[in-house]
């Protein structure tokens, strides 16, 4: 049996992205946006006729902030520069912090080592990495606060950070992130001290998951899912509603065939995704009958970028990936490696193999990501759609036929896989 035709229609992509940035916009877990873009789905889904729709919440925090200002002090006075709160870090004082900034390196495994931060803000020029070592550090180090700087993103704008879910407890003391080029200016200031002001707010609240079933035959399933929740700037056009919206739009394009498939294809709209796929997780550990079924993970997170290269991550064996390359009219570098960054990493820690659908428009990363650039013009919804066909004929060829590869991941990838399990998650 041939593969089908299965072509995404744009403008049935651009409807998606116009309902999630346009008429809802940031949508940061917890909060009433998140769950109006996870109704949003569901009723698409129930639309489409999808068996088993279902809205799952789960406890998690919401946060925003109401206040972030950074002052440096110069020789010729104070001059601000632009700042915003790490995921769910802790406010200053009322009256702030006004200390002594002092840059530290953040790439040696110790951070603090050898370096006096007690009653200083200590300034850290890349990210925390895959362990809370760093956080723990800069913790127990005794700065009054902690700035700092995305150095994956060389930009003169506000680039938000993330932080898993199970990490905020390593958040006690205020940090922020600034620019790119104001943490530069501010490294090579010697001597320079800075007052930080910030109200952050949090509260007990619910996430929510979104999934329905096209049935099949018999007991195997195949995943296909993305993530609702943005970052707290940008309306996440990118990051990720170009991969809902391709979701959405291969289950329209399933639920229209005559033929059922083998398979069960359940479609996966996540919560908290950018708390390291905390809605993820709940759905695999409130599920695990369906993840043991489960051959395949199909997942977009940022595939929308107008200009740049589409990549496919393939957790999973040679075979899979082999499927990927051959994926008809789609021009795109396919990998074999292992990530924790997304929302299949949950399913590859049970076993389920996985392709991860992305797009770079600069080496291995995208211009404006986590930023309030991560907006409607920013993507193209003719790109999308193209990467939406694509998955949608391997989504077939693991649902509709019997799959080509095996429900394993390789060796080698299941003990990095470990590792970074027992890193985020501790398991």
């Amino acid at each position: 049996m041939g593969t089908p035709e299965l072509s995404a229609s744009i403008g049935e992509v651009q409807r998606h992205l116009n309902a999630l940035c346009a008429d809802i916009g940031t949508r940061v877990a917890a909060t009433p946006a998140e769950l109006a873009a996870g109704e949003y789905a569901a009723g698409y889904l129930r639309e489409l006729g999808l068996s088993n729709v279902t809205t799952h919440t789960f406890p998690f925090n919401a946060w925003g902030y109401e206040r972030s200002e950074v002052e440096v002090r110069e020789a010729n006075g104070w001059w601000s520069v632009p700042s915003v709160p790490l995921a769910m870090s802790a406010s200053t004082p009322e009256e702030g912090v006004e200390a002594e900034v002092v840059y530290v390196d953040a790439t040696p495994e110790r951070i603090v080592e050898d370096i006096d931060l007690e009653g200083r803000v200590v300034l850290l020029w890349g990210q925390f990495g895959q362990t809370p070592e760093k956080l723990e550090q800069v913790q127990s180090s005794g700065a009054v606060a902690a700035i700092w700087v995305d150095d994956r993103v060389p930009v003169s704008w506000l680039v938000a950070i993330g932080t898993p879910y199970d990490w905020r407890r390593y958040l006690t003391i205020p940090q922020v992130s600034v620019p790119y080029f104001d943490g530069w200016r501010l490294a090579r200031t010697p001597g320079a001290r800075v007052r930080i002001h910030t109200r952050v707010w949090q509260e007990a609240a619910h996430s929510i998951n979104v999934y329905g079933d096209i049935p099949g035959t018999g007991d195997g399933i195949v995943h296909v899912g993305a993530h609702l929740d943005t970052v707290i700037l940008g309306t996440g056009a990118d990051d990720d509603a170009s991969g809902v919206a391709a979701a959405l739009e291969i289950a329209r394009l399933l639920s229209q065939r005559d033929e059922q498939p083998l398979s069960t294809v359940r479609f996966v709209l996540y919560g908290a995704e950018e708390e390291l796929s905390e809605g993820a997780r709940q759905y695999v550990l409130e599920h695990h009958d369906a993840v043991e079924r489960s051959h395949l993970c199909v997942n977009f997170d940022a595939i929308g970028s107008a200009i740049g290269h589409n990549q496919v991550h393939v957790t999973g064996p040679e075979e899979l990936a082999q499927v990927a390359r051959e994926t008809p009219d789609y021009p795109c570098e396919v990998s074999v490696d292992l990530t924790p960054y997304s929302d299949m990493f949950p399913y590859n820690i049970f076993g389920v193999p996985s392709l991860w659908y992305y797009r770079v428009n600069m080496p291995n990363f995208r211009y404006f990501h986590h930023s309030e650039h991560d907006d409607l013009p920013a993507v193209s919804p003719a790109v999308t759609a193209r990467t939406a066909s694509a998955a949608a004929h391997v989504t077939w060829r693991a649902a509709y036929a019997e799959p080509t590869w095996h429900r394993e991941i390789p060796q080698e990838q299941a003990a990095e896989l470990r590792k970074r399990a027992s890193w985020f998650y501790g398991i």
